[in-house]
C-alpha cells in the first residue's frame, strides 16, 4: 500500500511539474508567398504604327510580343514582356516593357503613351494593378519565355505599377449632344451587350456612307437585339472649320438611331479605349466586363455573325 502510495504521489508530482512549465509563446505562422510562372509565346498583333525606326519612344522592326494568359483566384489577365529595343532580350531595365491586357486578347497597341497598358522594366518592383488586386512580377526571363507573379497586398514603395480596368469603370460621365450628363454606367441593363464605338470629325471632306460609320450602322441593324451601340466622339482637337467642312456627315452621324456622346478629355478617351484610333470600340458584356478591345467597325459588322 505504501509503495502504491508513493507511486501515485510521484506521477501527480511529475504532472504538477509539467504543468507548472512556462508556456513558449508560438510563434506567428509565416504568411504563404505563391507564385505563379507563365510560360509566353509571342503571337500577339501588332499595328504597324506601332513600329517606328530609331524612335526610342516606338517598337523597333526587330522587337517582339511575348505574353502569357494568367488566371489567379479570381482575377484574370494577359500579360507580358515586350522587347521594345528590338535587340533579342527582353528584361532589360528601362530599355524594355511589360505589358498588361484583358484576358487572352492577342491583339496590343503600343502608341507612344497611348494603348496597351505599358511600362519600362524597373530597377525597382514592377507591380500589376488589375482592379484592385496587385502582382509583383518576381520573374522575367531574358529571352521572353516566362514570366512569374507573386500577389501582394501593396506596392512597395518606388513600385512602378501598371494599372488596367477589365470592366466599365462606374464612375465615367459624359455629356449628349444636347449637354446632357450620361453616366456610362447607367447603360448596362442586364440584357443586351454594350459597344463603345469611338470616332472623330474627319479632317477632310467626307461622305457617311463612305466613311466606316457605314459599318456601324449595320452593325446596329444586325446587333440591335442584343447590342446597344454607343457611338463617343473625341473633341479633344475640334476646331469649328471640320464642322463647317463636314456638317452633313457630322449631322447624319450623330442622327442614327444609337446613343451618341462626346468626350473631350483625352485621358479619359484614351482610359476607355486604350488607343486613340478612331472607327474601332470595346465590346462589353451585359455585366460591362471587356469582351473584346480594338474592335473595327468592319468587323463587327462582317465577322461576328455569331452575335445576330
Amino acid at each position: 500500500m505504501k509503495t502504491h502510495t508513493l507511486a501515485l504521489l510521484l506521477v501527480g508530482a511529475t504532472l504538477c511539474a509539467c504543468h507548472s512549465l512556462p508556456k513558449q509563446p508560438a510563434t506567428p505562422a509565416s504568411p504563404p508567398v505563391s507564385e505563379y510562372s507563365v510560360a509566353l509565346w509571342d503571337f500577339f498583333q501588332v499595328g504597324s504604327h506601332n513600329v517606328i525606326p530609331g524612335n526610342r519612344n516606338f517598337m523597333q522592326p526587330g522587337s517582339v510580343v511575348s505574353g502569357g494568359d494568367f488566371s489567379i483566384g479570381p482575377v484574370q489577365f494577359t500579360a507580358g514582356l515586350v522587347d521594345f529595343d528590338g535587340d533579342g532580350r527582353f528584361n532589360e531595365v528601362s530599355d524594355d516593357r511589360i505589358f498588361l491586357t484583358i484576358y487572352k486578347n492577342r491583339r496590343v497597341r503600343f502608341n507612344n503613351g497611348y494603348g496597351t497598358p505599358l511600362a519600362p522594366v524597373s530597377i525597382n518592383d514592377n507591380v500589376l494593378q488589375v482592379d484592385g488586386h496587385f502582382f509583383r512580377v518576381s520573374f522575367a526571363a531574358e529571352d521572353g519565355k516566362r514570366m512569374s507573379l507573386q500577389p501582394v497586398a501593396q506596392p512597395a514603395p518606388g513600385a512602378e505599377v501598371l494599372k488596367m480596368e477589365t470592366a466599365l469603370p462606374p464612375d465615367i460621365e459624359m455629356k449628349d449632344q444636347l449637354g446632357h450628363t450620361v453616366r456610362l454606367h447607367d447603360l448596362l441593363d442586364g440584357e443586351k451587350q454594350l459597344y463603345l464605338a469611338f470616332w472623330a470629325m474627319p479632317v477632310t471632306p467626307m461622305e457617311f456612307d463612305k466613311y466606316p460609320a457605314r459599318y456601324l450602322r449595320e452593325a446596329h441593324d444586325l446587333y440591335g437585339d442584343s447590342v446597344r451601340v454607343v457611338a463617343i466622339q473625341y473633341t479633344g482637337l475640334d476646331d469649328p472649320s471640320l464642322y463647317k467642312l463636314n456638317q452633313d456627315f457630322y449631322f447624319r452621324m450623330i442622327g442614327q438611331p444609337w446613343l451618341s456622346l462626346q468626350c473631350e478629355d483625352p485621358r479619359l478617351f484614351n482610359r476607355l479605349q486604350q488607343d486613340m484610333t478612331y472607327c474601332q470600340g470595346i465590346l462589353m458584356d451585359k455585366n460591362g466586363r471587356y469582351r473584346e478591345l480594338y474592335l473595327r467597325w468592319r468587323e463587327m459588322a462582317e465577322e461576328f455573325p455569331y452575335m445576330r
